[in-house]
């Protein structure tokens, strides 16, 4: 187990970033289960340019997705039809899902990644960072 930080100054720690924890994740499995409360269009928009790389390559990653708080706090009309134009692909090509959760504010963070059909995961992480933090940005988070 390792814990993550951002790499902001002043708080720069040898530890993974959260980035650079996800890329190996993707990396190295074949399927990403990812549940947040809160995502960004750039956010959606780099996840589907990822999965659209892998499958151009004959990698194809397969990907779940469920939005938390937007289904009760609302989207921006970029964020909707990212998620939109994300679940789309991913129907179209068989390889996934977007959901929203309307019941209630669901606001964890979790990110597994899966090789081969198993149950058990590559890896997985918990934690503060929302779908954002897969780019590079300034919020910091553990």
């Amino acid at each position: 187990m390792e814990l993550l930080y951002s790499k902001i100054k002043p708080c720069e720690y040898d530890n993974s970033s959260f980035g650079e924890a996800f890329e190996s994740g993707v990396v190295n499995s074949d399927s990403i289960k990812i549940a947040t409360g809160y995502v960004t269009e750039d956010s959606l928009l780099e996840l589907k340019s990822i999965l659209l790389f892998y499958n151009e390559e004959n990698k194809t990653k397969k990907c779940s997705l469920v939005i938390g708080m937007h289904g009760r706090e609302g989207f921006t009309k970029a964020q909707y039809d990212a998620a939109i134009d994300l679940a789309a692909f991913l129907k179209d090509k068989w390889i996934g899902s977007v959901r929203v959760c309307t019941a209630f504010k669901f606001h964890g963070k979790t990110y597994v990644f899966a090789k081969d059909g198993s149950a058990v995961p590559v890896s997985a992480m918990m934690g503060s960072s929302n779908l954002g933090n897969i780019l590079d940005n300034r919020q910091w988070e553990v």
